[in-house]
């Protein structure tokens, strides 16, 4: 077993790569998104896998977006 910490998209995008070439296989990865609720300062951790073709299963919405102001 592996874990990585990243804040990397390309590493995330890379992993869904090799799945879909065959590299990985997606039961073999999961990514785990830490959120900090900003009302109690606890944190939320939700686990999301890949699919066959190495896409998320269930894409978090703003998971990799740009904060603007």
């Amino acid at each position: 077993s592996l874990v990585i910490e990243t804040h990397s998209e390309y590493m995330v995008n890379q992993l869904g790569h090799d799945i879909a070439e065959g590299v990985l296989h997606p039961e073999d990865v999961s990514v785990l998104i830490f959120e900090r609720d900003l009302k109690d300062g606890s944190t939320k951790i939700s686990k999301h896998d890949f699919d066959e073709n190495g896409t998320f299963k269930s894409w978090p919405i703003g998971f990799f977006q740009p904060i603007y102001k």
